[in-house]
């Protein structure tokens, strides 16, 4: 990794994207750094202001990319390991494992 000071990775829900955020357990809102540009910063909750330390999230996002089916790809788990994960719909492990789907698709196709 590398750090980097752009507009987007300076803020907490890069631009929008959200392409790191994490579902709270209140289920009401997302969680984001509270200090985007720290590796080691909590995470806050945008609907109850839930803290989680940035150690718990990163363990969660780990075990979630470490259990992806990138091997042996069957859509059906995949659907569920999404639907059913802490994660925002357009955060990156969703987004790769969305393109490995569409590549195990097309394969299937030839």
């Amino acid at each position: 990794y590398f750090d980097c000071r752009c507009v987007r990775c300076s803020d907490s829900s890069e631009m929008g994207t959200h392409m790191s955020s994490v579902r709270c357990v209140c289920t009401q809102g997302l969680a984001v750094k509270r200090e985007a540009l720290d590796w080691d910063s909590d995470w806050v909750c945008q609907a109850c202001h839930r803290t989680v330390p940035g150690k718990e999230i990163e363990k969660e996002v780990t075990c979630l990319d470490n259990s992806a089916l990138y091997d042996n790809i069957r859509p059906e788990l995949i659907a569920v390991h999404c639907s059913l994960s802490l994660l925002h719909p357009s955060h990156y492990l969703v987004i790769d494992l969305m393109h490995s789907l569409v590549i195990a698709y097309s394969a299937k196709e030839r």
